[in-house]
């Protein structure tokens, strides 16, 4: 079985990638994790049975985790995938719009009103 080099290709993947932002720091750092994680497996057994076990448990997460970043193929720009943008000042009226009717119609409720 070839070394998987796990941690090489998701270091490959982020580098590319250039929609990831200060906040997506944490799920780079486990998806970083995971890759290490799977390395040491193989060299632990040169892809024996310890990492045959590691990988099928791993793998679901590593996967998650690059298709939270937008780093395969199906879940990437290309696939219209569009990191979240900062609110702008039109969506942040709306909000606080929203949020004094709501806090309206709460107060009118309580008082039998509505």
């Amino acid at each position: 079985m070839p070394r998987p080099n796990m941690r090489r290709r998701v270091d490959a993947a982020i580098k590319a990638a250039n929609h990831l932002h200060d906040k997506d720091a944490a799920a780079i750092q486990l998806l970083r994790a995971l890759a290490d994680a799977l390395d040491a497996a193989y060299a632990e057994d040169n892809g024996g049975a310890t990492y045959r076990k590691y990988a099928g448990w791993m793998s679901p997460h590593l996967m998650n985790a690059m298709k939270s970043l937008g780093l395969t193929a199906d879940s990437g720009p290309k696939a219209g995938f569009v990191a979240p943008e900062k609110p702008n000042a039109l969506t942040e009226l709306r909000a606080r719009r929203f949020q004094w009717h709501e806090a309206e119609a709460r107060q009118k409720k309580a008082q039998g009103d509505g």
